[in-house]
């Protein structure tokens, strides 16, 4: 048994955990929530890099037991990723359609965000 794997795999369950809050908070839109999960995860993200850092990453080493959480667990969190950024670039998107009709000025954007011509409303569909 991989002490290395017991690590990724307890950061990662942390992380887990962490998203389903973020989740909550986006869904809420509570500012404090979603600002404490983004510190979080940085936080989560640093104990990552130290544990890839401070030992040779070895999954020879690692029982099957521990390959299969690993790989569960990266389909979940993954998912659970990337439908919490859908969500916050939904809130985002809101937010400056509000501001753009309040101020009658578009906010300044980069990217495919600058391409939109007027606000809408976001469907369910694309918040995930």
């Amino acid at each position: 048994m991989c002490q290395q794997a017991d690590t990724l795999i307890d950061t990662i369950v942390q992380l887990e955990a962490v998203l389903v809050a973020e989740d909550l908070a986006l869904r809420a839109f509570d500012m404090v929530a979603i600002a404490e999960a983004a510190e979080r995860k940085a936080e989560l993200e640093q104990m990552l890099v130290a544990t890839l850092e401070g030992a040779a990453l070895e999954p020879k080493s690692w029982t099957d037991e521990q390959r299969g959480k690993l790989l569960t667990l990266r389909e979940r969190v993954g998912k659970m990723a990337r439908a919490n950024l859908r969500r916050l670039k939904a809130s985002l998107a809101v937010v400056r359609g509000l501001v753009d009709h309040v101020t009658g000025a578009p906010t300044p954007s980069y990217g495919r965000a600058r391409q939109t011509t007027a606000a809408r409303p976001v469907l369910a569909s694309e918040i995930g």
